[in-house]
């Protein structure tokens, strides 16, 4: 499956009046949209998108081009670090179930950047 996810956390600011411009937390701006690769190697992975919703559940859906007939959509959980800086997403349940987690290289309303160890790192963009 395609993971993708987040980093760099934005922090909320205590003020009299509200703005829409206040920092939004890890949590805020990785639940807003859903997510996708900005660069691909394989056309059938472009219209990949992950989605983390605020409820702790995790999709990977795999859009209409497959890379492979079998190719299913992945279903999970999420969870954030104390810190903010780990991100880790199950896919899967019981013994069928796998972890991964990202290190939060960096996230914004835009664009997030997630490493795995020993395979580098990805840059998601908003969907």
């Amino acid at each position: 499956f395609a993971l993708g996810l987040l980093l760099a956390f934005g922090l909320s600011t205590t003020a009299c009046n509200k703005d829409d411009d206040s920092p939004k937390s890890v949590t805020e701006l990785l639940t807003a949209h859903c997510w996708k690769l900005s660069a691909t190697v394989d056309a059938c992975d472009e219209d990949n998108t992950e989605h983390f919703n605020t409820d702790g559940s995790y999709l990977s859906d795999v859009g209409i081009v497959l890379c492979d007939p079998g190719e299913e959509d992945g279903i999970g959980t999420w969870v954030l670090s104390a810190d903010e800086t780990v991100l880790t997403v199950t896919i899967g349940t019981g013994i069928f179930s796998f972890s991964l987690d990202f290190t939060i290289e960096a996230i914004s309303e835009n664009s997030m950047t997630l490493s795995l160890t020993g395979l580098g790192s990805g840059t998601y963009v908003k969907c």
